[in-house]
């Protein structure tokens, strides 16, 4: 049997990212936190360290039938945007605190 840690939003970091997919892609490529019952494997990094922040960040890639499917199909361009965004992020996490 597998564990999976649900994945719990962090405000700060969802506005952090949403500034740099701003800077990165404009006003179109924004878009309001969505709710997801999902998780990840990284969360329990942060369910075991308080001072670690996580979050889910979503990507738009015009992915087709659907997650996980056999057949799943995308943009791989968005690829691109992604390792940007996460990038330029964890700069910008950097200067705001200052370490």
């Amino acid at each position: 049997m597998a564990e999976l840690v649900a994945a719990v939003p962090n405000k700060w970091m969802e506005e952090l990212v949403q500034e740099v997919i701003y800077e990165t892609l404009g006003e179109k490529g924004t878009s309001p936190p969505l709710s997801t019952p999902g998780g990840e494997d990284f969360h329990f990094y942060a369910l075991h360290q308080k001072n670690v922040k996580a979050t889910m960040v979503g990507l738009g890639a015009n992915l087709s039938p659907g997650l996980h499917h056999p057949n799943m199909n995308f943009d791989l361009t968005a690829l691109q945007d992604g390792v940007m965004i996460l990038a330029k992020s964890v700069i910008k996490m950097f200067e705001k605190h200052g370490k």
